[in-house]
């Protein structure tokens, strides 16, 4: 091992005595001043599930103002929308909005919740993981909505997220259609949905065959957690320190394909926390969504297609089903929800409230929630949609 080897791992070494545990979403919002509640609650097909809220500003007199869910990208928990003081939570709160962040099965503080039946957390191993995100839209979010409902009285609430976070609701909305009615607003940021459009082209070639390629794989594993601690992750906390910091910001950068300067709490939040424990199955059906280009239940295959829903080719969700008003932002630097994917939302959501294009500007599909204008882009657009 030659004396520049050795260096950087003494450099490693002494920098891992400043290290600390990684904040939960619940310690953000503390430490930030703001009011906090936390529950619990069961799904359908008997998963817990935790959300933590905020139900009026730290500023103002306390009053608890309509209910906004918010859902986070796929693997992420709720922490991206309370990474530092101008995250689109707090500007929602500030703004005299009840927010509650919303946590997928096995996800940020659900993976923590005593099962009720033993009074223990389960181990993992031991979870049924024979699902993929169709379930996290007709069980998960439903869940969600009726407690919401039920907890403020109100007969509405609005529903936001980004990328992943907004195709469940898209899901929901449409398998479960009598929910449109519980639904006041749909926020839709970057929401993938078709995705033919996306890396597509000689740069990404070898990455669509990967993909083709995991999906043929017959996995011997239900589900993936990197991490023995997954909301702690030693990347994260290397970002923290300067001679990291920058690389992890460039890290992101490469994977959006473009560069832009993002916000270094958030980015340090996400890789400190990401990815969140998930089942195999959730992640190919979002690579068969990436593949086929088009906005479907989980495909079986033609034999398991025919016995889950009596037709050899998968049924694609039908959006038409969607009559909850829908506002809609997308950027033209969105490599992974580009325009010609947003379109067709465009073109077959029959209720459209409102829509913003990001063309000015730089904008990429994590910018939603690192950007460091985010909060002057999305914050007062949402802000001023949900309040006409």
């Amino acid at each position: 091992m030659d004396i520049y080897k050795i260096y950087f791992w003494v450099m490693i070494l002494y920098s891992t005595q400043y290290f600390v545990s990684s904040k939960e979403t619940w310690e953000k919002i503390k430490d930030s001043g703001y009011p906090l509640k936390m529950y619990e609650y069961q799904t359908e097909d008997h998963f817990m599930l935790g959300m933590e809220r905020m139900p009026y500003s730290k500023y103002g007199n306390k009053t608890i103002g309509k209910p906004v869910i918010l859902l986070s990208g796929m693997f992420a928990t709720s922490i991206v929308y309370v990474s530092h003081n101008k995250s689109l939570g707090y500007l929602l709160s500030d703004a005299g909005f009840d927010v509650w962040l919303f946590n997928y099965r096995v996800t940020g503080m659900s993976k923590k919740i005593k099962d009720p039946r033993t009074g223990i957390i389960p181990k993992l191993s031991s979870l049924n993981w024979d699902y993929s995100f169709h379930e996290l839209a007709i069980y998960d979010l439903p869940a969600a909505i009726d407690l919401v409902i039920s907890v403020t009285g109100y007969s509405q609430v609005d529903v936001g997220g980004v990328s992943l976070g907004g195709t469940i609701p898209l899901i929901t909305l449409a398998e479960r259609p009598e929910y449109n009615k519980k639904v006041r607003n749909l926020v839709l940021m970057a929401p993938a949905s078709r995705m033919g459009s996306g890396y597509q082209g000689l740069p990404f070639y070898f990455i669509r065959a990967l993909l083709r390629r995991f999906l043929k794989t017959d996995f011997n594993v239900r589900y993936i957690s990197l991490n023995s601690d997954p909301d702690n992750v030693a990347v994260g906390q290397l970002c923290r320190l300067k001679m990291f910091g920058f690389i992890c910001v460039q890290s992101m950068n490469l994977i959006q394909g473009m560069y832009h300067p993002l916000h270094k709490e958030p980015v340090i939040d996400v890789f400190t926390t990401y990815p969140q424990p998930t089942s195999v199955k959730s992640v190919k059906h979002y690579f068969q969504l990436i593949l086929s280009g088009r906005f479907t239940n989980y495909d079986y295959g033609p034999i398991g297609n025919m016995a889950h829903y009596h037709s050899k080719q998968v049924p694609e969700y039908d959006i038409r089903k969607i009559t909850a008003p829908a506002i809609i932002m997308y950027s033209k630097g969105d490599n992974l929800v580009p325009p010609q994917d947003i379109k067709w939302l465009l073109n077959n959501l029959p209720n459209i409230k409102s829509t913003l294009y990001i063309d000015k500007i730089k904008f990429s599909h994590q910018s939603f929630v690192m950007d460091k204008i985010s909060h002057l882009v999305i914050g007062p657009y949402i802000v001023k949609q949900l309040s006409s």
